[in-house]
């Protein structure tokens, strides 16, 4: 499915040179629809709905505008923000605007979640 809502915010003092790369560490933030189902990872069901995802990613920056996007696997977390049995405008609206409300706490809970990941700087979202 595709993201219907996707920002990445810098970590503060996450940029360094890497193998003769810029690398730079930022939390990747984005809304999607996904059809539920049984999570491979957990073997648990997670009913369909429209999602927010908290992941922290590394972008390395290879030049002539590749850029590559890493993250280390289970990491980050998903919140369900309306659980629906198929897309609509209507429902879509909701998630979104539930999304602009939520983001923010969803972000600060997986920092405090993960000591190692320094603040987030929402004020210069990067595209």
């Amino acid at each position: 499915m595709k993201d219907l809502v996707k920002r990445y915010y810098p970590v503060k003092g996450g940029e360094e040179e890497r193998d003769g790369h810029k690398s730079r560490r930022v939390v990747k933030v984005y809304l999607d629809y996904q059809l539920g189902g049984v999570n491979w990872a957990n073997g648990q069901r997670e009913p369909r709905g429209y999602y927010a995802h908290v992941v922290p990613v590394s972008l390395e920056d290879y030049g002539d505008g590749m850029v590559m996007e890493t993250c280390v696997a289970f990491s980050g977390g998903k919140w369900i923000l309306v659980e629906c049995a198929r897309q609509s405008p209507k429902k879509e609206a909701e998630a979104r605007k539930l999304f602009e409300e939520r983001y923010r706490d969803l972000v600060g809970q997986l920092m405090k979640d993960s000591p190692d990941l320094p603040n987030v700087d929402f004020d210069h979202p990067e595209k």
